[in-house]
């Protein structure tokens, strides 16, 4: 209930961010072709069926459909607004907080406590939970998963299996991130299992004597014995299991993954598209990440042949568990990606685009961040679990059980691969903190007896009776507490404080207030004008400027869209006759001169607003390792952590004008 609050309090006072803007109309569109048939019993409205029309189509620039679809229904139920179109993440945002309850198995009490009091506060939780962006409904699917395997291990109960397909499922029709998760969850199951394989799978065997190529042959036939129950040795199968299972559930999501081979000298002789990068989709005007020509035919037979691999080897290990489980990740997986079962283009774009498009757009790296961008903004932001995480890492070097080698492993891949991925953004924080604040939370939770001591011993310490260790844990308990605090607040004061400033990394080319505040003007307007909707309005697109206005203008009929950085004397005629029966104009700053130049007298002066804002990256981008050594770089740090000096008066923005009629100045 406390993270609920926190998630919706004044949760519509922001601006809709430029992405937020993208999924939320797209999901409005939805709506607009959807028929709902209803029962009416008892004078309720029953709904008992839904059809959908042409509102929305999977684009994986926009991630997956699931999230589109859940909007949908919220705003069919709620209708459309800036508060309706972020309850979504409110809801799973605060969801994620109560996992922790079903951990206390591997976490203990303690540490399920712990770690929901973390996921509550965290700056970067507390803040995406209030985004309508995608990533929290990732972060609830992958801690769903990681909580499902530990049970699974534990329990060996074959529902657990049936649950975690289903929630894979539910991920991949969320975000192509899934596939950052699969690779880091299977190698984090490996990694726990490393020393039983090397005892039972290596055991009589000494491989150090044996060539290479004799050694891996006999290596990978015991494994695949054992695999297939073949090969009696005494090795929990549990971790296995996993790991095939989830292997070959996701293998034909992976096809798209041959993409990478076009431009190699493997496949760059064929002269085949597997996928196609940005500068062929414009230049044909085609979608990006999906083949064309012949590579239709490769990338079919390449699909088809990773479903037969994934059959095979799923009826070899265990065809009942396997078919169910396929049964349940597929399912769920076609009518998420179908609209329940009324566009199957969708199938096509799922199975291959989804991956397709991310893999030519590694070569593009939007954002263009250094390496050491998510050290930078977590140690901002997610200090505090940062901190406990490396101090966990050397506390339990000595002797670490299965479930830290877990955590662990989970942490540093997911790092390590957010920060080889080409484009970082501060939104995919939300994937780095999560098994960091999980490692945290099962470590003060474990360790929270030696914190209790120094509660114990409070009469001694008031008698100033007091030894090293009381020393030691009094300081180290006063060092949780100081920065525990200091990460709420710096949480709090982008959340709140600061939401429309980007005066964090945290916050990214966000929207100015400026923006929300004339479209309330504008609203207000064609109230008074008593044509509510018919308002002519005029955009200027230009440098994307069709974004956020296309969600706040959703309803209005009478709104023109059109890029005047395009404008030159033989068309000047066309944009006249545009701006000729306009109320109210929006245009972008560089075209103010060439507009002005074609109005009437019939309009008021323009009045300058922002249109976005953007974090000064200049501040970390020239960042050389030998600042922390000076005093200088730590001053700054302080000041800027507290009071936010340095990068107020530094805050790049790109601007537009707006220019009313007479008409509507009348009406003030």
């Amino acid at each position: 209930m406390i993270a609920f609050i926190l998630r919706i309090w004044d949760l519509s006072s922001r601006a809709i961010h430029h992405d937020e803007s993208l999924h939320s109309f797209y999901s409005w569109m939805f709506t607009k072709y959807v028929d709902i048939l209803h029962l009416e019993i008892f004078g309720f409205k029953i709904p008992y069926y839904f059809t959908f029309g042409n509102g929305y189509e999977h684009n994986p620039m926009l991630h997956g459909p699931l999230q589109f679809e859940f909007n949908a229904f919220i705003f069919t139920i709620f209708g459309s607004s800036d508060f309706t179109s972020r309850i979504l993440y409110v809801i799973f945002g605060s969801l994620l907080v109560g996992l922790p309850y079903f951990f206390r198995f591997k976490l203990g009490n303690l540490g399920a406590i712990f770690t929901s009091l973390l996921l509550c506060l965290s700056p970067t939780m507390l803040y995406f939970s209030r985004f309508a962006r995608n990533d929290i409904l990732i972060a609830f699917w992958t801690f769903s998963i990681v909580i499902l395997i530990w049970k699974y291990i534990e329990e060996n109960k074959n529902h657990y299996l049936y649950m975690i397909a289903a929630f894979l499922a539910l991920s991949f029709a969320t975000k192509e991130n899934t596939y950052i998760l699969i690779v880091t969850i299977l190698s984090s199951i490996a990694f726990i299992s490393i020393p039983d394989f090397k005892t039972n799978i290596v055991r009589n065997m000494n491989i150090y004597s044996l060539s290479p190529p004799v050694a891996f042959y006999k290596l990978s036939m015991r494994t695949f014995y054992f695999i297939f129950g073949k090969f009696n040795l005494r090795l929990d199968k549990a971790p296995l299991n996993l790991l095939i299972l989830i292997f070959l559930l996701t293998l034909p999501q992976w096809a798209a993954l041959f993409a990478v081979l076009q431009d190699s000298v493997i496949l760059n002789w064929t002269n085949l598209t597997l996928a196609t990068n940005m500068e062929l989709a414009q230049s044909e005007g085609l979608s990006v990440g999906i083949p064309i020509g012949g590579g239709v035919v490769i990338a079919v037979l390449i699909v088809t042949l990773l479903i037969i691999l994934s059959m095979y080897f799923g009826y070899l290990w265990n065809w009942k568990i396997w078919w169910k489980s396929s049964a349940i990740f597929y399912g769920i997986w076609l009518l998420a990606y179908t609209k329940f079962f009324t566009d199957l283009s969708g199938i096509g774009s799922g199975v291959w685009q989804s991956l397709g498009y991310w893999v030519v757009q590694q070569e593009v790296a939007r954002g263009g961040q250094p390496w050491y961008y998510y050290i930078y903004t977590m140690s901002i932001y997610e200090f505090f679990s940062i901190f406990f995480f490396i101090f966990s890492f050397f506390f339990y070097f000595k002797k670490m059980p299965a479930f830290v080698r877990f955590l662990l492993s989970w942490s540093l891949l997911t790092f390590i691969a957010y920060t080889i991925a080409s484009e970082k953004m501060p939104w995919l924080m939300v994937h780095i903190s999560l098994p960091l604040i999980c490692m945290t939370g099962y470590f003060l939770g474990d360790n929270v007896s030696v914190l209790k001591s120094l509660f114990t011993n409070f009469k001694t310490i008031y008698k100033f009776n007091i030894n090293k260790k009381l020393i030691s844990i009094g300081t180290f308990t006063f060092l949780i507490i100081m920065t525990f605090s200091f990460s709420v607040f710096v949480g709090f004061k982008a959340a709140y404080i600061h939401s429309d400033e980007p005066l964090g990394p945290i916050i990214y080319t966000q929207t100015s207030s400026d923006i929300s505040d004339l479209n309330d003007d504008i609203l207000d307007w064609s109230i008074k004008s008593g044509d509510f909707e018919k308002l002519p309005i005029l955009i200027d697109t230009t440098s994307g400027f069709t974004w956020p206005w296309q969600w706040y203008l959703r309803e209005f009929e009478n709104v023109y869209w059109t890029d005047f950085s395009n404008y030159n004397s033989d068309n000047s005629s066309y944009h006249k006759s545009l701006l000729s029966n306009r109320e109210i104009l929006v245009i972008h700053e560089k075209n103010l001169e060439i507009v002005t130049s074609m109005l009437s007298d019939n309009f008021e002066d323009p009045l300058k607003i922002r249109h976005r804002s953007w974090y000064p990256e200049v501040i970390y981008r020239n960042f050389e390792i030998t600042n922390i050594l000076k005093f200088e770089f730590w001053h700054k740090t302080y000041r800027y952590l507290f009071f936010n000096e340095g990068v107020a008066d530094r805050i790049g923005s790109e601007n537009s004008f707006v220019i009313i009629s007479k008409n509507i100045s009348e009406l003030e």
